[in-house]
């Protein structure tokens, strides 16, 4: 998918379809990094600590059962159904399309959020069934999260600025995308010889702390051990647009 496709796209589905590419573990941080652009944004304090459950879940850190249950607590507590996948009794419009459908009248379109969720899931189980689909096609929730964090900036700009904002979350969401995925898929066949004790040591360290400020040691660290991959190199070296997931120290790692 180009760029331009990326940020044209109206629906979830092609998203979906580009996003699915990806191992699940690299999706469910791609939904989180969306989510982290849009922090102080989000709807609930639940969302958040969803967010970072999900981060938790995808290093194995939080079994399916308690990611559910705090998917679950978000979705009744901010009345929004960013966690559930596609189900026949959910609209499947895009986030963009509902945000047309009621204008600019934000307000609206929360109450009308929370009928619907009130309305279609009316208990527990059924809230519980449509986050457990999520979980299980991270590649959908991942696509809606993109339009929800897009028009959530949107809606948090001047109003005589909120299309052009939705389209530089876009474009930044595409940069994130690539930025997760990278050349991930078609490693290098040099990254065993190059995944020294000292190379892994700097590459968990920054995963683990989000401190991508280390990552011109770990392309020093990488250069130690005979990596001349301009691409890696340049990568660790790249001033800003790191996030969790970073397909370099992914590899780096020895994880996908």
């Amino acid at each position: 998918m180009t760029f331009h496709d990326w940020c044209a796209a109206k629906s979830a589905g092609p998203l979906s379809s580009e996003i699915s590419a990806l191992s699940d573990r690299k999706i469910q941080l791609l939904t989180a990094a969306f989510l982290r652009r849009v922090w102080e944004y989000l709807p609930s304090h639940h969302t958040q600590l969803a967010v970072e459950a999900t981060e938790r879940f995808a290093d194995a850190r939080m079994t399916k059962v308690p990611l559910a249950r705090i998917r679950v607590n978000d979705a009744l507590e901010s009345s929004e159904p960013l966690w559930f996948a596609a189900d026949p009794s959910w609209p499947a419009a895009s986030w963009y399309d509902e945000y047309r459908r009621w204008g600019n009248d934000l307000p609206a379109v929360y109450e009308q959020r929370a009928a619907d969720l009130e309305r279609r899931t009316a208990n527990y189980g059924h809230v519980l069934q449509c986050v457990k689909a999520g979980i299980d096609w991270p590649h959908w929730v991942a696509a809606k999260v993109a339009f929800f964090a897009r028009e959530l900036r949107g809606w948090h700009a001047p109003i005589n600025q909120r299309v052009t904002a939705s389209a530089r979350e876009a474009a930044a969401q595409f940069k994130l995308f690539h930025e997760i995925g990278g050349d991930s898929s078609r490693p290098d066949a040099e990254w065993p010889r190059w995944r020294t004790g000292d190379v892994r040591a700097l590459a968990r360290g920054i995963h683990r702390d989000q401190a991508f400020d280390r990552l011109p040691i770990l392309a020093d660290a990488l250069q130690d051990a005979g990596c001349d991959h301009e691409l890696v190199l340049e990568h660790c070296r790249r001033p800003g647009g790191h996030a969790r997931g970073c397909w370099v120290v992914d590899l780096a790692m020895g994880i996908t």
